[in-house]
């Protein structure tokens, strides 16, 4: 293995991880605290990972809502080949790595799906379809 292997596996250890999500949550709660709204942008495969910022919002009284962002597989790789042909992009994502989190993702909860806004990635948005995503999440429900 390279150096920038073995530092790569470091950074995505479980106990990388727990630390930057920890790291993440605690950030959103500074922020909500001084009266900003917070969008965390992660990948929350793990059901404890989602389920940090939900106790967040709920201790802090607050809305949660889940935007899961959806797309074909197909869509994602080709996704990943176009970046990677263009060159200068700071993400690590591969195709070996999609695969690695496909095969790791834990669906979301019964609870979870009553907070989450599925957002399909993979076609095209009406305006219509917009305006009702902007008004759900500006409700702060799923519904």
């Amino acid at each position: 293995q390279t150096e920038m292997q073995v530092a790569d596996a470091d950074l995505y250890s479980r106990e990388m991880t727990e630390k930057t999500y920890q790291r993440l949550s605690d950030l959103a709660q500074l922020i909500l605290q001084s009266g900003w709204n917070v969008i965390v942008d992660a990948t929350t495969l793990k059901v404890w990972q989602r389920s940090l910022f939900r106790e967040l919002a709920a201790q802090l009284h607050i809305p949660f809502l889940l935007l899961y962002f959806t797309a074909d597989r197909k869509v994602l790789e080709s996704r990943i080949a176009a970046r990677e042909a263009a060159g200068g992009d700071p993400s690590d994502a591969t195709t070996e790595v999609l695969a690695h989190q496909l095969t790791g993702v834990e669906p979301l909860t019964e609870d979870e799906l009553r907070a989450a806004v599925a957002i399909p990635t993979d076609q095209e948005w009406s305006t219509e379809m917009l305006v009702q995503l902007v008004n759900r999440v500006r409700a702060g429900t799923s519904n």
